[in-house]
Order: C-alpha cells, then structure tokens, then sequence
C-alpha cells in the first residue's frame, strides 16, 4: 500500500479490491451514523494487518481545487465543478420535496 508510514494527504492507488470495499463500507456507514448529509470527508487509517480505523469526520471539509476532497473526487473522474454542482443539487433536493 503506501511506501512510508506516513500516507496523511496520499490517495494511494494500489489498495487491494476488498479492502478499499471494506473502507467504503466504514466510511458510508460512519458518514450516515453521524445523519451527516450531502457531502463529507472520512479520514481512515489502515493497519498493516488491515484493521481500519476512523480518524475524523468532517462534514464540512474544505471544497478548494487542491484539497483533499476534490482531489479524491479528481480520482473518481468527477471534476471540480461537478462536485460543486452535485452537492447543490443535494441539497436544493431536500427543499424541493
């Protein structure tokens, strides 16, 4: 996974299938425990025997071009303004209904 033992920042790319489902999993389940909506950031670490541990949740992390949450959006092919005009369109939802 990552080189160093110090990864904070670092979007590894070569986390094994199961484990980056296992940390999606604890992530959408921490992110909906908290009842946080539309958008946030779970910081996780991972051990060296895989155990996953929440660092933070942060539900209003920062939305710049070079932050860690756009960046991980950048990683899953949606670009900044898309991440912006997605978020508004979640929460413009909730008043619409």
């Amino acid at each position: 996974m990552c080189p160093s033992r110090r990864c904070t920042g670092r979007l590894p790319t070569d986390v094994p299938a199961e484990l980056l489902e296992r940390m999606q999993t604890v992530a959408v389940e921490s992110f909906n425990a908290l009842r946080l909506r539309d958008y946030g950031r779970v910081d996780l670490r991972v051990t060296a025997a895989a155990e996953i541990y929440v660092i933070e949740v942060n539900p209003n992390c920062y939305l710049e071009r070079t932050g860690e949450f756009s960046r991980a959006a950048a990683e899953a092919g949606i670009t900044h303004d898309a991440l912006i005009a997605r978020i508004v369109e979640l929460a413009q939802g909730r008043y619409t209904r």
